[in-house]
């Protein structure tokens, strides 16, 4: 009943964790302009997805994201290129050519609550080799987030 509604062809599971060393992190944002600030972080996530076939992934983010930072709610645009390794390289239904993967996203959420440690948003994802290796028919993910920050 609900495919007919929302055509989901494969559910994903991650969990990910931002880098706290003081290099690349909150602390360190530019202002863009009235109100709006540029961040970013690394993040090192591991994932997996059932379709035809159960695939695992390992990657590493850097992620670059545009907040507002003047909102007890501040809503946030985001965008990453990254790098994912992939379990095996037939994945969802098409050969991928290698398991190592290029990532990219873009992606809009809200952050909320005490110190805006709550976090929603959704992310539109593309994972392809980047043509170095033959097939290379791409993968892309639509996934909505939440997120609890402990920092």
């Amino acid at each position: 009943m609900i495919r007919k509604f929302l055509p989901v062809s494969a559910l994903a599971c991650a969990c990910s964790a931002g880098a706290a060393d003081g290099t690349w992190n909150w602390e360190k944002r530019r202002s863009v302009g009235d109100g709006w600030d540029l961040g970013g972080y690394l993040e090192f996530s591991t994932g997996g997805w059932q379709g035809t076939e159960k695939v695992s992934a390992l990657a590493a983010t850097p992620v670059f994201r545009i907040e507002r930072s003047d909102s007890a709610v501040a809503p946030y645009f985001e965008g990453a290129i990254g790098l994912n390794l992939l379990s095996q390289v037939d994945a969802a239904g098409r050969a991928g050519g290698s398991r190592l993967q290029l990532s990219d996203h873009l992606g809009a959420g809200v952050r909320f609550g005490e110190q805006r440690r709550h976090e929603i948003g959704l992310r539109l994802q593309h994972l392809s080799n980047g043509g170095v290796e033959r097939p290379n028919p791409g993968m892309a993910f639509a996934t909505v987030r939440y997120q609890y920050n402990f920092e």
